[in-house]
């Protein structure tokens, strides 16, 4: 059976089975119960896994890579975030945003802006082989 990739109509993460999509479709759907604790921080998680990952955003004095771009100064924890990071800087930003409605949302790649935008339209290009 061939594998065709499926994304997460909400945050456009990828999968390689409809088994992992679905699991992680669920997440989605579980309350976000856990907040964080930093002032003026109003983000929320469903593990404590996600929240730990997160704390680590606010501590920047012990993030090894900055982005070096003028103007940007982001810090991040490992050389792979920060390459993702540097993609941004490759398109225009209104390349990356979604212009749907007030949606708005920021991607650091326009293939994941397009994945979105299926999340909008409907669109289901893949489709189940199997029979």
């Amino acid at each position: 059976m061939p594998s065709s990739p499926g994304y997460c109509p909400k945050c456009d993460k990828r999968f390689t089975t409809i088994y992992n999509l679905n699991a992680h479709i669920k997440l989605h759907r579980r309350p976000a119960e856990m907040a964080c604790p930093v002032d003026d921080c109003k983000e929320r998680f469903q593990t404590k896994r996600n929240m730990e990952i997160h704390m680590k955003t606010h501590d920047v004095q012990h993030a090894p890579y900055k982005c070096m771009y003028q103007d940007c100064g982001k810090y991040y924890y490992s050389a792979n975030a920060l390459n993702s990071h540097y993609r941004i800087h490759q398109h225009k930003e209104e390349e990356l945003r979604c212009q749907w409605g007030t949606c708005n949302k920021l991607f650091d790649q326009p293939c994941r802006l397009r994945a979105h935008m299926r999340s909008h339209t409907g669109d289901k290009p893949y489709s189940c082989l199997f029979e």
